[in-house]
C-alpha cells in the first residue's frame, strides 16, 4: 500500500513585530498484523460469540491523520517574542492497544483501531532575557482530546 501524505506551511509577515503562521498536514501510519494477543475464549464462555466475530483482529488497518495549526508570533513589547496557537487534529483508524476484560485466564491486550479522534488544542509561549546573560522561557498548553464513534473506548464518545 502506497502512504499518502500532504501539507503546506505559510507564514505572513503583517508588520515587522507581527507574523502570521497557519499549517496543514495529512498523512498515514501503515496497517499490519497481530502476531498474538488476540483474544481467546474457552469453549463456553459468554464472550465466545465475539471471538469469531474478533477475527477480523488479527489485521490493523491503516491510520489516517489531518493536522490544521494556526498561530501568531509577535515581539510588540520588545521584552522578547511571545507566540501563540491552536491546533485542530483529527484522526481515523487510530491504532491503540486493547485489553480484552472478558477473559477469564488472565488480561490480554491487542493492537485494534479506534474508528475516529479528534484533538483540539492551544498553546504560548513567552521568551525574556534579562540584560542579555539569563534567558528564561515560560510555556503554557491546553490540550483536549477524544475518540469519536467508539462507544466502548476509556474516554467518553462524543
Amino acid at each position: 500500500m502506497a502512504a499518502h501524505r500532504a501539507g503546506f506551511n505559510a507564514a505572513w509577515q503583517l508588520t515587522d513585530d507581527v507574523m502570521a503562521h497557519a499549517s496543514y498536514a495529512s498523512g498515514q501510519k501503515s496497517g499490519g498484523i497481530n502476531m498474538s494477543g488476540l483474544p481467546v475464549y474457552p469453549a463456553g464462555v459468554p464472550a465466545m460469540h465475539r471471538a469469531i466475530r474478533s477475527s477480523s483482529t488479527v489485521t490493523v488497518k491503516p491510520e489516517r491523520n489531518t493536522t490544521w495549526e494556526g498561530g501568531v508570533k509577535t515581539n510588540l513589547l520588545r521584552r522578547g517574542p511571545f507566540q501563540r496557537q491552536c491546533l485542530l487534529h483529527q484522526g481515523s483508524g487510530l491504532s491503540v492497544h486493547v485489553v480484552d476484560n472478558a477473559a477469564v485466564v488472565a488480561l490480554r491486550s491487542y493492537l485494534a483501531n479506534i474508528p475516529g479522534s479528534d484533538r483540539k488544542g492551544a498553546g504560548s509561549r513567552r521568551v525574556g532575557s534579562h540584560r542579555h546573560a539569563l534567558r528564561v522561557a515560560i510555556f503554557r498548553a491546553y490540550s483536549d482530546g477524544r475518540y469519536t464513534g467508539y462507544a466502548n473506548g476509556p474516554v467518553r464518545s462524543n
